[in-house]
């Protein structure tokens, strides 16, 4: 049995092949527990159990999966008409309840629906008996189908019921399979996701040691199948090896882009050492060159030879051997008063046999403690879990280069935008940072509303993934209204326009005078006037401060009064209409058609977003990044969301987005805030209910505006803030203390 379950764990973890990853899955279900039957379910979108697969041995029947044979049976629902579960069969049940489900007699049980297996076994002649139900769950609590096994036979073919430990042992390997089959799916997809490690290796010198580690075997199972962190990985990867053949040392390497190997951890455990991974304490030996200077391949060390040839490589004793050179070995143990003697190099060698890698276990220890050799049996298990270590530190490296490249190419569309406009640039990367220091500040405050609000480390990157992609829309909107500065700026400000037309109405002025159609008296009053009237259409150009009533009106009539008489002799305005509309606006420097422009770009970053197919721990991009123009009331854009209709992470982003636009200094059409300027704004914002008033308040009580600013802002920026002047502002409440490190 131990060669199928090596065997198993090597095909698990490279099969490509979805369906044939599928009736591996329920093949080997079969044979760990010798089951004469067995169905695998799949959840469909609609909640229901899809047949997706059947066996039935004895009958040699072989239904759905790669048989090329439908399976007629209807789903089966998990659902009753009005919304309630389901457990009337022993598979939806299962599901439900997340538990393994074991019948001994179907025909005496009267705790299930067994309508279903009644019928099959009068349609096929055939006799069920004991029932084993397995949900297929992965580690974050989701269930994906389930696996049904039925009849397991004894030696002499006779029908029995499932054993608890082989009850144990599915349960394990269906929490591996599931695993398998999502990250299965997210490859087929190319989602950037993590490939399952489903491996059981079991290490049987004998029969005692093979029940005293096979919990353990399980459990590195699904470690390797799930962990997250590669230094992790790597040190687990190391640890199992030594612990599989109770090495007392190890040694794992990595392949450079040099062709070098390179220290990545050594352990000795009977001397207390334990460098690189995970120690924090440097390895300071040299890599290992594979190579000799005239491009030949070295085989003068074991580990490389092990590497040129593709070979697990033993030796009894490194000081009676004279095939390798182990200089390197002698010195360790002259430094450190130790003493090898056996060792195994093993080749860390991916299905397509591409070598990343290497360990080297030394030195494994007897009952009694004493240094002994690597049986033949324990070369076999490490070959096998070398294999699939392979495996996972390939798909390891693959996961993080898929995430680099991704990262790489969020950067590239904001290199794209910071190319067009400098100024949008800056705030692509600025808001992120603010999000998350925000985002932070509400996880570490809890108290109040947000009391409860709680991020993971993956929750962190998705939101920066849509702090980064949060303006992507602006790709697309020109720049000459991206950086629109002032109100008649266009390919050029044209205020230099008006001013010129002045002049002329100035020349004709002193030609009046000249002529005696105006007293110097009246001529100087109207050149006065007129240098008045363009200062000020000037300061209105600028969009600085916002344009009350009576400066709308002075515009028309500065508009309607002068006009000067071109070469033709026909009158023209000094300041055409558009001119007049632009240098009307009452807000900003944006006209309205060229506002409904920059707003599109919310609109497109949506659409962009909600097209690519996100997975599972990026689902939320879209949203998180779409709602950062939304007000509380529903007065924002584009959706009108409310409050209520956003999660905490999106308004979030909304305040991060204004903060960060009142203290920017590299916006062409105003000047940079000041700390207390932007408060007084954001105050007001809180109560007219464009922003988050909770949030507001864990901004300013966790001190998240001073921590941005000591980062971003220039020291002319950062003043005295006095709480008491900021619109809004609520004390924190009574004993309250800032998180703020």
């Amino acid at each position: 049995m131990l060669e199928d379950i090596l065997n198993i764990g090597t095909i698990l973890s490279t099969e490509k092949d979805a369906e044939k990853l599928y009736e591996i899955i329920l093949k080997a279900a079969m044979d760990f527990t010798r089951s004469d039957a067995g169905t695998l379910y799949r959840l469909t979108d609609d909640k229901r159990l899809r047949f997706d697969i059947i066996h039935t041995r004895s009958k040699g029947m072989h239904l759905g999966g790669q048989s090329g044979q439908p399976i007629g049976a209807a789903p089966i629902e998990l659902f009753l008409l009005d919304g309630v579960p389901d457990h009337s069969q022993v598979v939806s049940h299962a599901v439900h309840t997340q538990t393994t489900v074991h019948v001994e007699d179907v025909y005496a049980s009267t705790h299930f629906d067994f309508s279903g297996v009644h019928a099959f076994d009068k349609q096929n002649d055939y006799q069920s008996r004991a029932l084993l139900a397995i949900p297929l769950r992965t580690p974050e609590g989701e269930v994906i189908g389930a696996l049904q096994l039925l009849n397991p036979l004894d030696e002499h073919g006779v029908l029995r019921s499932f054993t608890n430990e082989e009850q144990a042992v599915v349960r394990s390997l269906a929490s591996q399979m599931a695993v398998a089959l999502v990250n299965r799916k997210l490859i087929d997809t190319q989602a950037a996701s993590f490939n399952s490690m489903t491996h059981l290796v079991n290490s049987a010198i004998d029969d005692r040691l093979e029940r005293l580690m096979l919990e353990d075997i399980l459990n590195i199972g699904t470690i390797l199948s799930t962990e997250k962190d590669a230094e992790k990985l790597y040190e687990i990867i190391l640890k199992a090896a030594m612990d599989f053949t109770h090495s007392d040392a190890g040694t794992l390497y990595r392949l450079t882009g040099d062709k070098q190997l390179r220290f990545d951890i050594i352990h000795t455990r009977s001397k207390s050492v334990h460098l690189g991974g995970k120690s924090g304490q440097p390895i300071t030996a040299a890599p290992i060159e594979l190579f000799l200077p005239d491009g030949t391949p070295d085989h003068s060390k074991i580990v490389s030879h092990a590497i040129h040839t593709y070979e697990t490589v033993q030796v009894d004793d490194v000081y009676a051997s004279s095939r390798f050179d182990f200089s390197g070995t002698h010195a360790f143990d002259k430094q450190n008063d130790y003493q090898s003697k056996s060792v195994l190099a093993v080749p860390l060698r991916t299905p397509d046999g591409e070598i990343i890698g290497a360990l080297q276990l030394l030195n494994p220890l007897d009952e009694r403690g004493a240094v002994r050799s690597f049986t033949k049996q324990e070369q076999a298990v490490v070959r096998s879990l070398a294999s699939q270590m392979a495996v996972a530190l390939a798909n390891r490296i693959l996961i993080d280069a898929q995430a680099a490249l991704f990262d790489s190419m969020i950067q590239l569309i904001n290199s794209a935008i910071d190319d067009k406009s400098p100024y949008t640039g800056g705030h692509c990367s600025r808001v992120p940072q603010l999000t998350l220091m925000m985002a932070d500040a509400v996880n570490r405050c809890g108290y109040g509303p947000l009391a409860n609000f709680q991020m993971t480390d993956e929750d962190r990157a998705e939101l920066r993934v849509a702090g980064f992609l949060h303006d992507c829309g602006k790709i697309s909107t020109p720049v000459h209204v991206v950086d629109k500065a002032t109100k008649l700026e266009a390919i050029h400000d044209r205020i230099a326009l008006v001013e010129l037309r002045f002049e002329l109405v100035l020349k004709e002025i002193e030609i009046a005078l000249l002529k005696g159609e105006l007293s110097p008296e009246l001529a100087q009053q109207k050149r006065q006037q007129a240098h008045e009237d363009i200062e000020f259409l000037k300061k209105s150009n600028t969009g600085s401060e916002s344009m009350r009533d009576e400066h709308v009106l002075r515009i028309a009539q500065i508009a309607q009064h002068y006009g000067w008489v071109d070469a033709k002799g026909s009158a023209q305005a000094a300041v055409t209409s558009d001119e007049a509309q632009n240098l009307s606006i009452r807000y900003g420097t944006l006209n309205n058609e060229e506002r409904e422009i920059i707003n599109h770009h919310i609109t497109l970053t949506i659409n962009l977003l909600e097209q690519l197919p996100w997975p599972k721990h990026l689902r939320n991009v879209p949203e998180y990044a779409g709602g950062h123009h939304e007000k509380m009331d529903g007065k924002g854009y584009p959706k009108g969301l409310t409050r209520e209709q956003m999660s905490v992470q999106a308004r979030c982003m909304g305040i991060a987005d204004i903060f960060e636009a009142l203290t920017a200094s590299d916006r062409p059409y105003k000047k940079a805030k000041s700390l207390s300027e932007s408060l007084k704004i954001m105050g007001s914002m809180k109560l007219g209910q464009h922003i988050d008033p909770d949030l507001f308040d864990v901004f300013i009580w966790e001190k998240v505006y001073l921590q941005y600013a000591q980062a971003y802002l220039g020291a002319e920026q950062i003043d005295e803030v006095d709480m008491t002047q900021i619109p809004g502002y609520v004390a924190p409440p009574e004993g309250y203390v800032s998180t703020t490190v």
